[in-house]
């Protein structure tokens, strides 16, 4: 085998695998730090009362709801509560 082929072979196997765990990789998502970044991008303050709101809303359909509730009791916009809960949820 020639020096030339050699480094052609060993510069494939370390493209592939550079590149493999960024194919296989899963898709990100969401949870408690989603639903906080969230909130505060929108310039909320993330207190303990919307940190409690998003840890809540990773525990399924009933604390995607109690998450809602607590959201919406500290003045949050309902479509704002609704995004952050569920963001909380796919986590």
């Amino acid at each position: 085998m020639t020096k030339a082929r050699r480094m052609m072979g060993i510069l494939a196997a370390t493209a592939a695998a550079g590149v493999l765990p960024v194919l296989a990789a899963s898709p990100a998502q969401a949870s408690y730090v989603d639903c906080t970044t969230y909130m505060s991008s929108l310039g909320y303050i993330v207190g303990p009362t919307v940190q409690d709101a998003c840890s809540n809303g990773e525990n399924g359909f009933i604390g995607e709801q109690v998450c809602f509730n607590l959201l919406i009791q500290v003045g949050v916009k309902w479509d704002d509560a609704t995004e952050a809960c569920s963001q909380a949820r796919r986590g």
